[in-house]
């Protein structure tokens, strides 16, 4: 259990320390301020690399897309071919085949279009006060009606400021303060290779 306490004290201590120097509470002697730039570009490389893991799988999920409609694009030129062949035979016996009576399903798209317009142009809902309409749209089953109100400014904030405040004290450190505090920090096992992907540069 201490040893669990220990992992997760080390692994929030540089959120800490950003705490910290935004409060400049900042201590040249003993606080380490490079270990938050190292962690913040090992956090940004974690998620690239989470990125593309989820690219990928997209790439792979639109291969798999492209297949299937090839097949479908397939499977029409089939059908094509069997309605000509239908074509002929009601040319020959009267026979009137399913494949060749029209499905009009662009006719229908439309007129499902329209009958959703009419359902969106029906709703009459007024919004809170200080809200707005900014949108109303509908799907097989039902009409969605969205209202938005602009957030209120706050005060801008200082993040980075502040934290330039705080490394502006590491500059006034000696040249042997500083040599021993990187030591420290070096031998604190703070400053490690950052591990690349097997897919990586």
């Amino acid at each position: 259990m201490d040893a669990l306490r220990k992992l997760s004290s080390e692994q929030t201590k540089p959120q800490r320390l950003v705490a910290r120097m935004l409060r400049g509470e900042i201590d040249p002697a003993n606080d380490d301020f490079f270990i938050v730039a190292l962690e913040e570009t090992k956090r940004a490389a974690e998620q690239k690399e989470q990125l593309i893991a989820r690219l990928q799988a997209q790439m792979d999920k639109l291969q798999a897309e492209i297949d299937a409609e090839q097949q479908a694009q397939a499977d029409l030129q089939r059908t094509y071919g069997e309605q000509l062949k239908a074509i002929q035979r009601y040319q020959k016996t009267g026979e009137i085949a399913d494949c060749i009576i029209p499905k009009c399903e662009e006719a229908e798209r439309k007129a499902e279009a329209e009958a959703r317009r009419d359902e969106r142009d029906a709703v009459d809902l007024e919004p809170p006060e200080g809200w707005e309409r900014s949108s109303v749209r509908a799907d097989d089953e039902f009409v969605y009606v969205t209202f938005r109100k602009r957030r209120s400014n706050g005060a801008p904030t200082e993040v980075r400021s502040r934290v330039i405040d705080a490394v502006e004290r590491f500059r006034g450190l000696e040249a042997k303060q500083r040599r021993e505090r990187l030591q420290l920090w070096n031998r604190l096992g703070r400053y490690v290779t950052m591990p690349i992907a097997a897919n990586g540069p």
